[in-house]
């Protein structure tokens, strides 16, 4: 090969690799990896609080959270509290026996408690990225929630 071919195959090869290095890093926010199924439980122990409501069924009005420990799940949907048993399989949160204070919620707050107690009792799929836990569910998957730890003890 003479210099000019030399040159014209390094240049292809580089630009290849620059192309690639740029795609791998296209959707920002994930690991080098991308997103983590949950395995369990402890992988997500900890108070998580919403971050990413945008493709929820309603924006997030009020305070909302999931807070899992020892095979349980406890929710604040922003009107009620609830607790339940908990576990992962195949990514996806099984909670069973959900069970809720019944105090009368105002139109914005009682939808919101409905569609996280629907997201809560149809096995949303979990995974991680970085800091961040997101919930998906529907048909489709057409809705998801990101959260994030507000929890101290998890953040060391």
């Amino acid at each position: 090969m003479g210099r000019p071919a030399t040159i014209a195959v390094v240049a292809v090869t580089v630009a290849s690799l620059t192309v690639v290095g740029l795609l791998g890093s296209v959707g920002g926010g994930g690991t080098a990896s991308g997103p983590t199924p949950v395995a369990g439980l402890d992988d997500v122990a900890g108070r998580w609080a919403p971050v990413d409501d945008s493709r929820a069924p309603a924006p997030v009005v009020g305070s909302m959270s999931l807070t899992f420990s020892e095979g349980f799940v406890l929710v604040e949907t922003g009107c009620n509290t609830g607790r339940g048993g908990a576990s992962v399989s195949g990514s996806r949160l099984l909670v069973e026996a959900l069970a809720t204070t019944r105090k009368a919620c105002p139109p914005p707050l009682a939808e919101q408690e409905a569609w996280v107690l629907d997201m809560l009792t149809n096995g949303p799929r979990m995974e991680l990225s970085g800091p961040t836990l997101t919930l998906h569910w529907g048909v489709d998957e057409e809705f998801w929630i990101s959260l994030e730890t507000t929890d101290v003890a998890s953040l060391v």
